[in-house]
């Protein structure tokens, strides 16, 4: 069986350097590493020449060089970009035309939500009929709408991107909290859906930070003291401003022994309204750190140091800074809704992120009661054993053994035939001259032994 990952997920200029990026990067290796007897072959987004030596070299020793195959498609792409329709559309067709040629007997796309505002395309369903698994991350935006989806435009490409998801012939969730969305809200079925789980970078693992780069830590971020650790994204379903007041609850003599720590990215505006609350809640300057972003080597020792990890989040896919706090050794405590209840597994661990008094007083507890904390940290650890690369790895090529390929795979002229049919019947407005012209010479780099009938029946 020849299965084909489209890794545009680890391109993306929006999603490669957060979670959806290393997920989809450390999935394809795990279904690599995994393969068996399987054919495994990549397609990358040529529009990203920067990103493919540093994708093909993480293969080195996984994957030969001739796994890996780049498709051509125009600039100017984007969903928010305007007058695109006829040229995205066009994009997705002679993507799902190239996929075809490599004869792949199923896809795999790691992040089908692109394309947003970059050049990035994904569909499912406009040219090949080829069976397509999809990994699902979560349903956020479609559930809390009036937060993600405001721009009239946004909501149009999501709801767009949506269609396709429902025409995937299998989600593979990185939870089965996103799992039980899927059947929810969307109708999918649990034969089609399957939690396939993720795990953490192996650079996340307990060992004793060296004293002099910590202390070189924490002077340089002012932390005086010892500390309770927040890490993850800013959008309000994070709740940051709910641990904030969770914080001021704390007995004073707790205060005066811990700072809390706030360590992520935050624009001025969002650093500003929460220093404001801190004030607001009585809190003194020193005991709220925003220490800004951080590389992932100083993350593991902030991780290591921390007294205490709370992740008071609404909304979860996952949760993936709960498992590195976890492997870190940190005491983590979470909300208990969505995905975090299976990262933690222990409902001891577990408050009511939408009350700050089932936070502060949970919070109060593990740093009051050394026995308690040990106990629960030891469950964390024991639960996290459970996530592993690899098992999600073996898990999604057993889901992708079933989507078979069972329809012949044109190639060569009659493939391209259809697609310049395909192409003239696009239901879009009508191309412009620049449109076809960029059309043309994307169907030239993608299958240059059989392309000289295109120019003449697109113009």
């Amino acid at each position: 069986m020849k299965i084909l990952i489209d890794l545009q997920g680890a391109q993306s200029p929006g999603s490669r350097n957060r979670g959806i990026g290393r997920y989809s990067l450390a999935i394809a290796h795990a279904i690599a590493r995994n393969k068996g007897k399987e054919e495994v072959i990549v397609a990358l987004n040529g529009n990203y020449p920067e990103t493919i030596p540093g994708i093909i070299d993480s293969f080195n020793g996984v994957l030969p060089v001739d796994s890996f195959s780049v498709f051509r498609v125009p600039e100017d792409v984007a969903a928010l970009s305007v007058n695109t329709s006829w040229r995205r559309t066009a994009a997705e067709l002679v993507r799902e035309a190239f996929l075809e040629s490599l004869c792949p007997d199923a896809i795999v796309i790691t992040s089908l939500f692109e394309g947003c505002s970059d050049n990035i395309v994904t569909s499912i369903g406009r040219f090949n009929k080829i069976p397509t698994a999809v990994i699902a991350y979560d349903l956020i935006p479609l559930i809390y709408k009036s937060k993600y989806l405001e721009n009239p435009l946004i909501e149009e490409w999501y709801h767009e991107k949506l269609g396709h998801l429902r025409r995937a012939h299998m989600s593979l969730t990185i939870s089965d909290s996103t799992k039980q969305e899927l059947i929810n809200i969307l109708g999918s079925t649990h034969n089609n859906t399957i939690s396939i789980g993720t795990d953490a970078e192996s650079m996340f693992s307990i060992g004793t930070p060296c004293f002099g780069k910590c202390a070189e830590i924490s002077i340089r971020h002012g932390l005086t003291r010892n500390y309770i650790m927040y890490t993850g994204g800013i959008d309000e379903r994070k709740n940051i401003g709910g641990l904030i007041r969770a914080f001021s609850l704390l007995d004073s003599k707790l205060r005066k022994q811990y700072q809390l720590a706030i360590v992520c990215k935050l624009p001025p505006a969002m650093k500003a309204r929460l220093l404001f609350l801190s004030k607001a809640l009585g809190l003194k300057e020193s005991e709220v750190v925003l220490t800004g972003f951080v590389e992932d080597t100083e993350l593991v020792d902030l991780y290591r140091m921390c007294s205490l990890f709370v992740f008071p989040s609404w909304h979860e896919g996952f949760g993936l800074p709960v498992l590195e706090a976890i492997r870190c050794g940190a005491p983590v405590i979470g909300s208990n809704i969505s995905s975090i209840p299976e990262v933690i597994g222990i409902d001891d661990a577990l408050f009511d992120p939408h009350n700050a008094h089932s936070i502060a007083s949970l919070m109060e507890r593990v740093l009051s009661d050394n026995n308690f904390k040990l106990m629960i940290k030891e469950r964390e650890r024991l639960n996290a054993n459970h996530f592993s690369w690899d098992a999600s790895g073996r898990l999604a090529i057993q889901a992708i053994r079933s989507l078979r390929n069972s329809t012949a795979n044109e190639q060569g002229e009659l493939l391209l035939s259809r697609l310049v049919q395909a192409l003239i019947d696009s239901p879009a407005e009508k191309p412009s001259r620049d449109d076809l012209a960029a059309i043309s010479e994307t169907i030239d780099a993608n299958f240059p032994p059989v392309s000289t009938i295109q120019s003449h029946h697109l113009n």
